[in-house]
C-alpha cells in the first residue's frame, strides 16, 4: 500500500487517502456530523500522539458522537508491519504488549517503547539496522534474544525500570558490552 500520500481508518481498515469512501447516507454527510483530528508524522515519527488521541476522544464526548473504538484499538501497531521502511518509531506511554509487528521493520534505525508493558523482546533481535532501543519501564524480565543475535553490534540500550533477572542480566550485558553494545540498566532496589 502506498502511504507517502496519507492513509485513512476507514470502516476497520487502513486505505489510501485516494481510496477512502463515505456512504452517501452517513450521518458524517448527510448531517456534518463530523469530528477528525490529524496526527503528525514527523522523520517518519508520530509527533505527540497521546494529545491528539486525547483530543480526538474529548471532540468525539463534546458532541456525544460514540467512538467505536478503544484507544488500544487505535494505537494498535499491527498495521505498521507494512512500514519497512521507516526509520524512527516512537510508541513510548502506549500500553503496548504485543511487539511483534515490528519484526520485519529492517529499515529501522530508532525504537522508542519506553512505558508500555512489553514483556517479549524477540521481535526486536530480528531488526538489522537498528542503532537506538529505549525500552525503559516496561516488564521485560529476559534480554537473551537480544544476546542470541550475535549480529546485535554498535547499539545503544536502555533498559531502566525492568524487572530483569539479576543472575542473568549482568552476563547478558557482559556478553552484549562486548560486542559494542552500549547498555543502560541500574538495577531495582
Amino acid at each position: 500500500m502506498e502511504k507517502s500520500k496519507g492513509v485513512a481508518y476507514c470502516d476497520g481498515n487502513y486505505v489510501p487517502v485516494d481510496k477512502a469512501t463515505i456512504p452517501i447516507l452517513d450521518p458524517a454527510f448527510t448531517k456534518s456530523d463530523v469530528v477528525f483530528d490529524a496526527v503528525s508524522v514527523w522523520n517518519n515519527q508520530f509527533f505527540r500522539l497521546e494529545d491528539h488521541l486525547a483530543r480526538f476522544r474529548a471532540s468525539c464526548e463534546y458532541v456525544r458522537m460514540n467512538l467505536p473504538l478503544s484507544e488500544n484499538e487505535i494505537k494498535d501497531i499491527g498495521p505498521i508491519s507494512s512500514l519497512t521502511n521507516l526509520r524512527y518509531l516512537y510508541l513510548s506511554g502506549n500500553v503496548i504488549e504485543d511487539i511483534s509487528p515490528i519484526q520485519n521493520l529492517n529499515g529501522l534505525r530508532v525504537l522508542f517503547l519506553r512505558d508500555n508493558q512489553i514483556k517479549d523482546i524477540t521481535p526486536i533481535s530480528s531488526l538489522e539496522n537498528i542503532g537506538v532501543i529505549y525500552l525503559r519501564n516496561n516488564s521485560i524480565e529476559d534480554i537473551s534474544p537480544l544476546v542470541e543475535n550475535d549480529s546485535l553490534t554498535e547499539v545503544w540500550i536502555w533498559l531502566e525500570g525492568n524487572p530483569l533477572s539479576d543472575i542473568s542480566i549482568s552476563r547478558d550485558i557482559q556478553i552484549l558490552q562486548r560486542r559494542d553494545v552500549q547498555v543502560s540498566y541500574t538495577p531495582r532496589k
